[in-house]
This record gives C-alpha cells, structure tokens and sequence, in this order.
C-alpha cells in the first residue's frame, strides 16, 4: 500500500477537481472585453462605437455632441429649429403666427388664420323692465358710415334666438375683414321680440369702439396703404397676384412704380446724413436711368447712368459716348477683347503728296508736328511708326489715347498685334509668311527687307501671308525693332 495515499489526492485525482471549478471560472468572464460596444458596457455610447444618436440607449451622449436631436433639451430651441415636427408649442410662441392680414406665418404648425368676427355685448330693455329669459329675442345689427343716414357697410348680421340676463346679452359679430378700413363705424341694432317677428330700430347708433380695429391699421384696407393724411388713397397697392404698385393700382411687374416727373429711390445713412444711394429715371418717356451717390448737399459723388435710347452705359458720366463709358479708374483681373486684335494709338497723320492716310498704310514720325505721324515714303525709314489699324475688317482691339492732349487723334495706329498692311511686291520682291518688312519708295506701302543692314530700327514686323507681286494686303505681326 501506498503510505501516501492516505495523505495526498492522486494525480488523476486532480485533474477531475480543476475541470469542475472550471465552470464556475467561465460564469465570471467579462463579455465586454470581447464587445465593448455591447449593450450595458462602458464604452456602448462613446464615439469609437458609432454615433449616439444612433442608439435610443445612448439620449445623454447624444445631446452632449447634437443638443438639436429629437429629444434633446436644444431641440425647439431658436438657435436649433423651433418649428420642428416635435415643437408645435415653441413654434407658437416664437414666431409670429398671424399677420394684420390673418396669413399664417408659422411653419410646422396647425395654427389657423385670426378670425374677423368680435364679441358685442349691450343691455336691452323693454319698456321700463330689463328683458330676460332664453330665446327671448331676435337681433339684427347693420354697419353704417354714419351716425345717421350714410352708406351700410358689409352684410347686415341676425342672429336669432338671443339669451338674455336681466337685459344684458352677448352676440358675435362678423362683418368681415373689408369692412374695416380705417375709417369711422356706427352699429344700427334692430330687435324683434317675440323671435320670427317684426324688427324694430333702436335709435342712436353705437358708434364701434377701437376693439373690432384691431383687425385693421388706419390707412390699410387689406391690400392698400394710404398717405399719412388721407390725401392720396392707395398709394402703395398689392395686386391679387402679388404684384406691388406704387403710384399704380395695375402693377405690370413684381415692383411697379409710376411718377409723373421721374423716380427717384433714396437710401439715407444716419451717419453724416448722406443719401447713399439715388436711382433716378430722367424724363418719364425715354430719356436715361441714372444710378448715383449722392451727398446731402446734392453733390454727387458718381454715377452709373443708363442711357435707354442709345443703348450705352456711363460710370462717372452723364453722357456716356460708347456702349461702356468709364469716367475713372477700372481695374479687372482678366480683359478679355473679342473684338480686335492690335494695341493701337490715334494720331494725327499728315499725308505724302495727294496719298491721304487709311487704314493699312505704313507711317513714321512727323519730324514738323510733335506728336504727330506722316504717311511713310521713304525706304528703310528708322521713323517708321506702326500700320494704320481697320484694313481689311480687322479692328484695333485696344486703343491707347489721353484726349485734349499731343496724345490724342483720328486715326488708329497699330503698334503691337496683327494688322493688314498695304504692300508693294514690286519694289522688294516677292513676299512670304516670316519676311522681315519696312518702309518703301511707294507711300504707305512696306516691302520685303533686302538689304538687312540699313533694316536696324526700320522693321515693322513679319508678314503672315504671301504677296507674289504687285500692291495688296498682307497680315502683318507688327513688331517694331
């Protein structure tokens, strides 16, 4: 016998005893180790596991990034979107539901247009006793211009079958928003008594006290402003088409304003006192729109003028001479020209002999008129100047001038760009595409450069064409050197 069997579990033994605690091991695991985005574990509404709000569990994380959720304190709020699906109440209480015209203006909510009808209350008697009891009465009330006399306004009222309480008595009454426009109201009140009867007048009139105008503005008649003085009645009218006159009751347009003698629109800064802005329409039938800042002593500080029978527009000047005139400085990023491709100058061109200058010759300084040009007749002339721009249906693209000034001129001279360019294939021979071009013998024609050492400083530019022989036009790349 083994003495220690009686002392000590056997190895087997053991092994039995560590397979049943095992289980009891297991029941204690932790499954969020596993999945800390599971239900219940810390990190379920954190963002490493997705967006809270994602998760209805998760309210508090949610509103803590998005406070504008559904559900969250934010969510009616102003800075978030108080007429939201779930914000009826806070919609109503932040934004103004009605207009003077009973329009709702709450979005996201079931508020209903205000009512024109109000409450009127008097106390009726019959001979010396108070009328009492239900049914006891018919009414009939009537809106008037006048105390008396006058024209009846709106439909005339009856309600049947009035209660009355020792003579006091409670109708509601509605004649409608038009019959409120703004000017004085008297209630003619008819009783027929037993009800189904008779009416009888009751005499005076009550004249309307300010509660049922509530419902307009003094000088609004529901679609209409007045003159502060009742002098001129729809002054400012809003057509049913939503259409805004002033000065009109038929707009055409979605702002229409009519002046006998112009229109001017004023904007007027409360600092310094100056009106900013003026739009004026000069001459009610044609004439020119005019757009200006104006100071308050009627100094203008510039104008856009719009001229509407020549079709041209002026900044800075009232009497703009091309489709754009700029009376100032302009500065743009990109100038695209699509109409001409040279940079030209105007000059004064004096002639060679009985050859008057146009458009295609060749010309060079005039040494007897300072600033002035001459038509070129001279070979290899160093004076020699540009081309003269518009041959052939090329325009100048742009055109360089300072007017009043030696700067100034008639005629267009090109001094960079492509231009066409009378030529003589007799004098220097035949031309073609890359010849180098100067002046000739023949006036304002150039000619192929021959000699190239008497050519320094007397070279136009390149031809871009060929002339075999004979006087034509040839495109030129004009490049002085």
């Amino acid at each position: 016998m083994n003495p220690k069997l009686g002392r000590c579990v056997p190895g087997t033994l053991l092994g039995v005893a560590m397979l049943v605690f095992a289980p009891a091991s297991l029941a204690q695991f932790d499954p969020c180790l596993i999945n800390p985005c599971g239900a219940g574990c810390p990190n379920q509404c954190s963002i490493i596991c997705g967006n809270p709000c994602n998760n209805p569990s998760c309210q508090t994380q949610c509103c803590a990034i998005n406070p504008c959720a559904p559900g969250c304190p934010g969510e009616c709020s102003v800075i978030c979107n108080p007429c939201g699906p779930n914000c009826e109440p806070e919609c109503n209480a932040s934004c103004p539901q009605y207009d003077v015209y009973g329009v709702c203006d709450c979005p996201g909510s079931d508020c209903e247009p205000v009512a024109t009808g109000f409450t009127y209350q008097g106390r009726l008697r019959q001979g010396s006793a108070a009328l009492n009891g239900s049914n006891a009465a018919d009414l009939r009330f009537t809106l008037f211009t006048g105390d008396t006399g006058g024209t009846q306004v709106g439909p005339a009222v009856t309600v049947t079958g009035v209660d009355f309480d020792q003579g006091l008595f409670t109708v509601d009454l509605d004649f409608g928003f038009e019959a409120f426009d703004g000017n004085a109201r008297w209630l003619q009140v008819e009783v027929a008594v037993p009800p189904g009867g008779a009416f009888t007048a009751l005499a005076p009139r009550q004249a309307l006290s300010a509660t049922p105008y509530a419902l307009a503005v003094v000088g609004v008649d529901g679609h209409s402003l007045d003159s502060v003085d009742g002098s001129i009645t729809d002054a400012v009218f809003v057509a049913s088409n939503g259409r805004v006159g002033v000065g009109t009751t038929s707009p055409q347009t979605g702002l229409h304003i009519t002046q006998a003698s112009g229109i001017t629109l004023g904007v007027n800064s409360a600092a310094g006192g100056y009106t900013a802005l003026q739009m004026q329409l000069s001459q009610a039938s044609g004439g020119y729109a005019q757009i200006e800042a104006v100071k308050a002593s009627g100094s203008a500080w510039g104008d856009l003028v719009l001229n509407l029978n020549a079709g041209r527009v002026g900044i800075g000047t009232a009497s703009p001479q091309q489709k754009l005139d700029v009376n100032g400085t302009t500065r743009t990023k990109v100038l695209q020209i699509t109409g001409g491709s040279d940079v030209a100058e105007p000059y004064r061109i004096a002639p060679a002999g009985d050859m008057q200058a146009q458009p295609g010759m060749v010309v060079a300084i005039d040494p007897a008129d300072v600033g002035a040009l001459r038509v070129a007749q001279q070979a290899y002339d160093r004076t020699v100047a540009g081309i003269i721009s518009g041959a052939n249906g090329i325009n100048p693209g742009l055109t360089l001038t300072q007017e009043g000034s030696v700067a100034d001129g008639s005629l267009p001279v090109a001094s960079v760009g492509r231009v066409w360019c009378w030529v003589d294939a007799d004098v220097g021979g035949p031309i073609v595409a890359g010849d180098l071009l100067t002046t000739s013998t023949t006036p304002g024609h150039a000619m192929r450069v021959v000699e190239p050492d008497r050519a320094n400083g007397a070279i136009l530019g390149k031809a871009m064409s060929s002339l075999e022989h004979g006087r034509g036009l040839v495109l030129v790349l004009v490049a002085l050197q």
